[in-house]
C-alpha cells in the first residue's frame, strides 16, 4: 500500500479504509474480552494495528471520531469499532466487526485515478495457527508469501485493471531489528516516537467514543 500511495498511479487518495471482519457469536474467557483487564476491548487490541497502517501512510490527523461498541449481547467490553482518523481532503476509515459471517475487503482505497481493493488477511497468521507451522530455521523460502489469487486489485480509469502483487511478510525481522538495536546500535525500524504517536490516536479515540464528540489531534488525550 505505502509504495501503491507513492507512486501517485491512485492519483489524489480521497478515502482509506481498512477493517478487521470476524464472526464470533459467543466472548471467549480471555483478557481481551474481561472488563477487570485496563485495556480489554477490541479498539486496544486491534485498533493500534489499523490506526499505526494509517499513520504510516498519511501521518498525524486533524482530528478522530470513534465509536467502540458492543455487536453481541453477552459481550463486557466492546467488541466492535469505527475510527475516522481526518487530513485535509482525505478519509481513513478504521472498523473492526465481530458479526461478520462474510468478510468485506481488508483493505480499500480510492483517488482520483482509481481504485484499490484488497481482500483476505496477513498469510502469516494463518500459518503461525495452523498445527503443522514450521519451526526454527524450517520456515523455508516461501514464508510470508502470498498467492496470485489473493492479490489485491487495482482499477484505474483508463481501463486497466491488474493485480498487485502482496510484499512479503515476515514478522521476524521486527524482532531481529530490535536485537540488532540492542548488540549493535543498529537504527530502529519501529521508533519511539512511531509508538507514542499511535498511543496517543488509541487514547484520542477512547476519548472520542466515550464524549461522543469528535476530537481534536492537539487535545490531551486523557
Amino acid at each position: 500500500m505505502k509504495k501503491l500511495v507513492a507512486s501517485g498511479e491512485l492519483g489524489t487518495i480521497a478515502e482509506y479504509e481498512s477493517r478487521f471482519d470476524r464472526f464470533r457469536l459467543e466472548p471467549r474467557r480471555n483478557w481481551r474480552e474481561e472488563p477487570s483487564f485496563p485495556a480489554a476491548g477490541v479498539l486496544w487490541d486491534l485498533g493500534p494495528h489499523l490506526i499505526d497502517q494509517a499513520l504510516v501512510l498519511f501521518g498525524e490527523p486533524q482530528s478522530i471520531s470513534a465509536s467502540a461498541f458492543c455487536q453481541r449481547p453477552t459481550s463486557k467490553v466492546d467488541d466492535s469499532f469505527d475510527v475516522c482518523m481526518e487530513y485535509l481532503g482525505l478519509r481513513a476509515e478504521l472498523r473492526a466487526r465481530i458479526i461478520a459471517f462474510a468478510p468485506g475487503p481488508h483493505v480499500l482505497i480510492h483517488g482520483t485515478n482509481g481504485s484499490f481493493i484488497k481482500y483476505g488477511m496477513d498469510p502469516q497468521e494463518e500459518i503461525l495457527r495452523s498445527p503443522t507451522c514450521p519451526e526454527g530455521n524450517l520456515w523455508g523460502p516461501d514464508w510470508g508469501l502470498e498467492p496470485e489469487e489473493r492479490w489485491g486489485t487495482l482499477s484505474l480509469v483508463n481501463g486497466q485493471v491488474r493485480k498487485v502483487k502482496t510484499e512479503r511478510g515476515d514478522y521476524r525481522r521486527f524482532y531481529a531489528n530490535v536485537l540488532d538495536a540492542i548488540e549493535k546500535r543498529a537504527p530502529l525500524d519501529v521508533t519511539p516516537d512511531q509508538a507514542l504517536r499511535v498511543m496517543r490516536a488509541l487514547l484520542l479515540a477512547h476519548k472520542s467514543s466515550r464524549e461522543g464528540r469528535t476530537v481534536n489531534w492537539t487535545e490531551a488525550p486523557e
